[in-house]
């Protein structure tokens, strides 16, 4: 991909980064392994 004479190439480029991501639902994996362990953390006792 060329991004020469464009003015913000790697925002744009890191945007369509990000909505892949998304888009894919690797986003929304990570998002409910964090809620697993944050579940898991509050059923462990604290002495």
């Amino acid at each position: 991909m060329s991004t020469m004479g464009q003015e913000h190439p790697w925002t744009v480029m890191r945007a369509s980064e990000l909505f892949k991501w998304v888009e894919t639902g690797a986003y929304n994996r990570v998002l409910q392994k964090r809620d697993w362990r944050q579940q898991k953390l509050r059923e462990i006792p604290i002495y």
